[in-house]
Parts: structure tokens; C-alpha cells; sequence
């Protein structure tokens, strides 16, 4: 399989989307070069009997070609799910597959690429109009920004003798955070950031802004009444107000106690999710 990995990388640009391709795998070569043999060999020696051997395993070699390619016909990747995750976690995705014939696909089988990672290959079968979603996870262990350049479908049933597969190239973006560790806010000094000026912690509060209204009340003033109300439907109504407020918290990675980098971050992550939590 490996010389058709190559090869596959080598023609991999010219290769079209969703386009079934197959090639003899390593035990289709054997099958072939000694089918070939026997057949010289029948011819040598005119001998019926090899030549009829030659002739029937070519019959089932290219009956085993059409069932191989006809395996992925109707076959489609139709969506790859990978939600951001941490550093350190176990990388899960999924990919959505959908079978559009009326007949049922066995042995396929799906494999991920890239240049920085590759996952082994997950087996499944398909039931006529079926959607399944295949989960499969990634050897990813850092933080950063991937891309799934190659996602593969491949089936070498029934026999093993050849290897169909259809590519699914367009790129898949997804991000690994830094975990989330280090000091929590209620930890961290933020009464002295607060002094020093270094993080900005503070009650804002904002203008007045209208809520609602009701209707007016003897003895409230006139200067809350809405006159445009009360002159377009002769209502006396009274507007609420009520003020709002934020706290804002400013998070500069210099401020964080680590030293190196990457314990930076990932004091700014867990700093971050307990912001948004």
C-alpha cells in the first residue's frame, strides 16, 4: 500500500474531487504478473488447461476491478466537524458521509492527511441512503492552527486486489488552544494590578437608557412624560429609565507571573474562559 500512497502523492494536483480512482494493490501486482506467467506459459507449451486457469482468473480479476471501483460510486464526504479544543486533549472530529446509491457499501474505509499528521484508517459499511458520521481522532498535542489538506475515502474490497479511493480537497481550518492553566482571577493580586494601574478593573457606568412605559401618575414629573406620545395618541405616559453598568477587566500577557511563553498563554486562556464563564 505504501507504493500507492506514493504514487497518490506524486499525482495528487492533478486528481479531481469526488472522482473514484483505482489502482492493483501489492497483492493485485502478484495476482496479475502471475496470471500473466500462466498465461505464457499455455502459450509455450499450448497447453488448454493453463490456458483456460489464465483465462478464468482474468475473468474474476476484472469482475473484482468493477466491484472494487463500483464500491465508492454514490459515496460523498459531505462535512468534516472539528470543534477548537485544548492543548493536551484528545482531538476528536467527525465526518459526515452520505451514501446516495440504493445499494449497501461495505468495507470502505476513511483516512486523514496532512503534512504535520496523519490518522490511521477507520473501517465502516454503509446501508443504502444512509448518513452516518464517522468519528476518528487526530495526533495533534500543541496549540496552533491546523489544516486538513487530504481527506480520503478508499475501499479495497472484496478481495484486496485493487485499491479505489476519491479525495476531498478542499482544506478544513481548526484551532488548538493553549490549556487553560496557572492563577485564577480571585488568585491573581487584582487589587494591586488594580493600584498599579496594570489591569483596569472597574464599574463603568453608562447613560441612562429608556426601558419602557406606563402610564403617568398624579403627582410624578412632567419632565418624564413622553409628549410625543401624548400628542400622537393622547396618552399620558410616563418614560422609565434605568442606568447600566460593566465591568471590564484589561488582560496583557506581560502582566502574566510566568516566564516562558507558552505557560503565558496558557495562564491568558484559563484568565479568558473564567471571563467568559
Amino acid at each position: 500500500m505504501s507504493l500507492i500512497h506514493l504514487l497518490e502523492k506524486k499525482i495528487y494536483p492533478l486528481l479531481k474531487e469526488h472522482q473514484t480512482y483505482i489502482l492493483p494493490s501489492l497483492n493485485g501486482m502478484i495476482f496479475i504478473m502471475t496470471n500473466v506467467a500462466l498465461l505464457l506459459m499455455g502459450l509455450i507449451y499450448t497447453n488448454n488447461l493453463i490456458l483456460l486457469v489464465s483465462f478464468i482468473n482474468a475473468s474474476v480479476l476484472f469482475t473484482i476491478l468493477f466491484v472494487t471501483n463500483y464500491n465508492l460510486h454514490g459515496l460523498k464526504i459531505s462535512e468534516v466537524v472539528i470543534a477548537p479544543q485544548f492543548a493536551g486533549d484528545t482531538v476528536m472530529a467527525e465526518c459526515i458521509i452520505e451514501n446516495g446509491s440504493p445499494l449497501e457499501r461495505p468495507g470502505v474505509c476513511i483516512r486523514v492527511k496532512d503534512r504535520k499528521f496523519q490518522t490511521s484508517s477507520i473501517k465502516f459499511d454503509l446501508k443504502p441512503h444512509q448518513r452516518i458520521k464517522i468519528p476518528f481522532s487526530l495526533p495533534i498535542s500543541k496549540r496552533g492552527v491546523y489544516k486538513i489538506s487530504r481527506l480520503s475515502l478508499y475501499s479495497t474490497y472484496p478481495l484486496g486486489l485493487f485499491y479505489a479511493w476519491k479525495l476531498l480537497k478542499q482544506e478544513i481550518e481548526f484551532y488548538i488552544f493553549p490549556r487553560p492553566l496557572g492563577l485564577s482571577l480571585i488568585e491573581s493580586p487584582l487589587e494591586k494590578m488594580e493600584v498599579e494601574a496594570d489591569y483596569i478593573r472597574n464599574a463603568r457606568p453608562g447613560s441612562d437608557e429608556f426601558q419602557e412605559h406606563r402610564q403617568f401618575r398624579t403627582g410624578e414629573s412632567y419632565k418624564s412624560v413622553d409628549w410625543k406620545i401624548l400628542a400622537r395618541k393622547k396618552q399620558k405616559l410616563t418614560k422609565l429609565f434605568g442606568s447600566s453598568s460593566s465591568n471590564c477587566i484589561k488582560i496583557t500577557i506581560d502582566k502574566c507571573p510566568q516566564e516562558d511563553m507558552e505557560n503565558k498563554l496558557s495562564q491568558l486562556a484559563k484568565w479568558i474562559m473564567e471571563c467568559h464563564h
